[in-house]
């Protein structure tokens, strides 16, 4: 069965073009690409041709903004997408209809791979899955970000964003296969599968229904209702980490 399309919200282009409003959005969308930029700066000489995949790329936002930064890098981007109709906008040229995890790529084969906000559209099992492709087929390393659970409750946090996203409340936040693992979660799985990483950034983003509201251009009476489901629940964990390739273990 084909897995389903979710509804990526009226604002979402121009929010992951970094053209954010709120303070919670710009928080979320506009810091990702100097972060990213700033560690394949570090970790790469400007001297070859290296291919760039960004996993889940909608219309390349993300990967036009990391390529612009790198200007001094000879950067081949590869967008990588389930969804065919916004892989058709990408404006990059190399375009492949793929799922996060079931990689079209053989071992090894990618210099660098990034991926922002994927993780937490999947079931934990896809979340483990998309982790081992992404460590299988990368050769020099990958970028990840991910929003998700307290690390504390994250039990609880789930409890209340899910509400949000069963419809019965706000409609627009319907959403279907979703889980937002915690930053301890994930790198357990790490852990478990052998999957050698680095945290590199974590931040914690207050006011996380700010970014419900401007993303699925949600009203001031809903986002009332938002915030009172989730109460003092009302933010998310950023978390960044670098992984690297099997040949590295």
């Amino acid at each position: 069965m084909s897995k389903e399309i979710q509804n990526m919200g009226a604002g979402s282009e121009r929010i992951f073009s970094g053209k954010a409003e709120s303070k919670p959005v710009q928080e979320l969308y506009n810091e990702t690409q100097k972060l990213f930029s700033d560690e394949i700066r570090k970790r790469l000489l400007p001297n070859r041709e290296y291919a760039i995949a960004d996993i889940g790329s909608f219309k390349g936002e993300l990967l036009k903004q990391v390529c612009d930064k790198l200007s001094e890098y000879r950067l081949k981007g590869v967008a990588v997408d389930i969804n065919q109709n916004v892989l058709g906008d990408n404006i990059f040229e190399a375009r492949i209809v793929g799922k996060a995890e079931q990689l079209p790529f053989e071992d090894e084969s990618v210099d660098i791979e990034i991926m922002r906000y994927v993780l937490q559209w999947n079931y934990p099992e896809n979340q483990k899955n998309i982790l081992k492709e992404i460590s299988r087929t990368i050769k020099e390393f990958a970028l990840i970000e991910h929003v998700g659970a307290e690390n504390e409750e994250p039990d609880e946090w789930r409890r209340r964003n899910d509400k949000l996203f069963d419809g019965s409340s706000v409609s627009r936040l319907k959403r279907g296969e979703h889980f937002f693992s915690s930053r301890n979660e994930i790198e357990q799985w790490m852990n478990e599968e052998g999957i050698t990483f680095e945290r590199i950034a974590e931040r914690i983003i207050e006011n996380g229904s700010e970014v419900y509201v401007e993303r699925f251009d949600i009203d001031r009476a809903e986002m009332d209702k938002i915030k009172n489901i989730l109460g003092d629940k009302d933010f998310f964990t950023k978390t960044t980490w670098i992984i690297f390739p099997k040949k590295r273990f």
